[in-house]
């Protein structure tokens, strides 16, 4: 569906992490590339000229993602599986999809790291089995591979 692109050089390279500017692109390729009203945003650190400044623009436009503070939304940090599935949830919800199912948490030995602003999101991409692995690893960093791979899952939603 082309919403990865290689790093370059003819590579993937699956075992990467994701960067917050891959993600938040992949997903605003997933919505289409839909046009962005303005490129600016309150984050300092995302030059608009780059390959993920639109991306940005919508993703805040859209409410899915808040950035890592009001100024900062970290484009070349990896993206923390928490924060992968909270972008992908509320892209869900703002785009009229169910996200009503929460699955129970409690069943993985590490659900007590997952952070508060993310357990919703956790709980429904476990739920909906979106969610690769048998343990949460919420703030660790998501792989290009595993991204991809949640991009299929969601995709057959």
């Amino acid at each position: 569906r082309e919403l990865f692109n290689g790093v370059g050089d003819n590579t993937f390279s699956p075992n990467s992490n994701m960067t917050r500017a891959m993600f938040v692109t992949v997903l605003y390729r997933f919505a289409g590339s839909p046009a962005v009203e303005s490129l600016e945003t309150a984050f300092t650190d995302v030059d608009t000229a780059r390959y993920y400044g639109a991306a940005v623009a919508w993703a805040v436009e859209q409410g899915v993602t808040n950035g890592v503070s009001q100024t900062q939304f970290a484009p070349h940090q990896a993206i923390s599986r928490q924060e992968l599935v909270t972008m992908l949830y509320r892209y869900a919800k703002a785009t009229g999809q169910d996200v009503t199912g929460q699955a129970d948490l409690s069943q993985f030995v590490d659900a007590g790291k997952v952070a508060g602003w993310a357990e919703a999101a956790v709980a429904w991409a476990v739920k909906e089995e979106i969610y690769p692995g048998s343990y949460l690893l919420p703030r660790g960093s998501a792989t290009r591979a595993q991204a991809a791979v949640i991009f299929c899952r969601y995709g057959q939603l």
